[in-house]
């Protein structure tokens, strides 16, 4: 029977657009109301360096956007690290983004904060918590949103690769037509992530399609 059910929505989603539209708002929804605890500080340039930072409620850093001269100029190619610790120094005309947690929790870039319970369930865990990978796409929310660096990430070229490349695409579909999305589909599979622990792990995305899902729909909306 649960088959049979999971047949019939995967069919209702490849024929309805609505369906899968409506669906991956509804699971990135979330990361829209941790985005709203974040502040984006304003940007402070050092030796040609500028930087601007996103912080939490508790005053952490949880993300970091650098380049190479002021916002405003010629459209960067922006590439998302995966945490703040990166020595990467941006290349003239490269802007480097680094998205951590946005509570702040450093349990490493392979697991996730979970309640304590002896027999662990998603439904439990994330049907009352943002997934981590939503608490990271509300860390990019906040500096789409911020008016310091707006600009140069609507006009800039992503290099947003595997898992660092749908999480643009979320923020693609939570923010219609602010972000360009590349024709390139992320090289990555929600379907094969280790367990509910997994730092990647987001409560329906297979229900919706995928990946395949995801960047589909994100490029409809960056239209």
């Amino acid at each position: 029977m649960l088959a049979h059910w999971a047949k019939d929505f995967a069919e209702k989603v490849v024929l309805s657009t609505e369906i899968r539209h409506t669906g991956w708002k509804t699971i990135l929804e979330p990361a829209n109301t941790v985005a709203k605890s974040l502040s984006v500080t304003d940007a402070k340039t050092e030796n040609g360096m500028m930087t601007i930072r996103v912080v939490n409620a508790d005053g952490t850093n949880v993300g970091l956007l650098k380049t190479l001269g002021p916002v405003g100029n010629t459209a960067p190619k922006i590439r998302i690290l995966s945490d703040m610790k990166s020595t990467d120094v941006p290349q003239p005309g490269e802007a480097l983004l680094a998205i951590e947690d946005a509570w702040g929790i450093n349990l490493g870039a392979s697991e996730q904060s979970l309640v304590k319970n002896p027999r662990p369930a998603a439904c439990y865990t994330y049907g009352y918590n943002p997934s981590l990978y939503l608490r990271k796409v509300a860390v990019l929310l906040a500096l789409v949103d911020s008016q310091t660096s707006k600009g140069l990430l609507q006009s800039g070229a992503w290099n947003a690769e595997g898992v660092s490349g749908t999480m643009l695409e979320a923020a693609a579909v939570l923010r219609p037509g602010t972000l360009k999305v590349p024709e390139a589909q992320p090289n990555f599979d929600f379907a094969r992530v280790s367990g509910i622990k997994d730092a990647n792990f987001l409560p329906g995305a297979i229900r919706f399609g995928n990946t395949s899902g995801l960047h589909q729909t994100a490029r409809e909306a960056s239209k």
